[in-house]
C-alpha cells in the first residue's frame, strides 16, 4: 500500500512537472522565436530584461552653516560685564552694552577679541571676574553674540545699537550710548 502511494505521488509530480516545463518552454519559444522578431516594439520592450536607469535623486536644500565668532568664555565674560554695568537695566539696554563690545571688536582702535575688549584696562569698570554670570545675563550675551556672528557672515539681523556706537556711560538708572568718547 505504501508503495502505491509513493508511485502515485511520483506520477502526479511528473505530470505536473511536465506541464510546468511545457508552459515555460512555450513561453520561451514565443518570446525568443524568429516568428516574433517583427512584433511591435512595445511588446518586445515589455520582455526586455535590462534594468531601468535610476531616477535622479532630488537635491536636498541644506540650511547654511554659520561660524560663531565666540565661545562660552566670551559669553561668561559678557554676562559678568553686564552684572557690573547693566544689572537692573531693561533688556534693550543690556543688549546695547553687549553690542558695544561687538562693535569694539570690529573697530581697529580696540582689541580684536571679546574678552580682550572687556578686560582692556580703563574700560568697563563694572566688569570683574568675581561677578556672577547668571543664566539670564548669559542668555542676553549669547543672543547678541549669535546675531553679531551671523551679521559678520552677511545675514541681516536686528540690532539694538548701530555699529558706530563704541562708548556708553551709566547714570545709575540706565546706560547712555554714544559714538564719541
Amino acid at each position: 500500500m505504501a508503495i502505491n502511494k509513493v508511485y502515485i505521488s511520483i506520477v502526479i509530480f511528473s505530470f505536473l512537472f511536465g506541464i510546468l516545463v511545457g508552459v515555460v518552454g512555450m513561453r520561451s519559444e514565443f518570446v525568443f522565436s524568429e516568428e516574433n522578431k517583427d512584433a511591435p516594439k512595445e511588446t518586445m520592450k515589455i520582455e526586455e530584461t535590462t534594468e531601468p536607469s535610476p531616477e535622479p535623486t532630488p537635491e536636498v536644500s541644506k540650511e547654511p552653516e554659520y561660524v560663531m565668532y565666540f565661545d562660552e568664555e566670551d559669553v561668561i565674560a559678557c554676562a559678568r560685564m553686564l552684572w557690573g554695568e547693566a544689572r537692573g537695566c531693561d533688556l534693550e539696554n543690556q543688549m546695547g552694552c553687549v553690542w558695544i563690545v561687538c562693535n569694539r571688536v570690529d573697530d581697529t582702535r580696540f582689541p580684536d577679541t571679546i574678552k580682550a575688549v572687556i578686560q582692556q584696562p580703563g574700560q568697563f569698570h563694572g566688569y570683574s571676574t568675581n561677578f556672577p554670570a547668571t543664566d539670564e545675563l548669559k542668555e542676553v550675551a549669547r543672543d547678541v553674540l549669535t546675531r553679531w556672528s551671523l551679521e559678520k557672515q552677511g545675514v541681516e539681523v536686528e540690532r539694538e545699537l548701530h555699529s558706530d556706537y563704541l562708548f556708553f556711560y551709566g547714570d545709575g538708572i540706565k546706560n547712555h550710548f554714544r559714538k564719541e568718547y
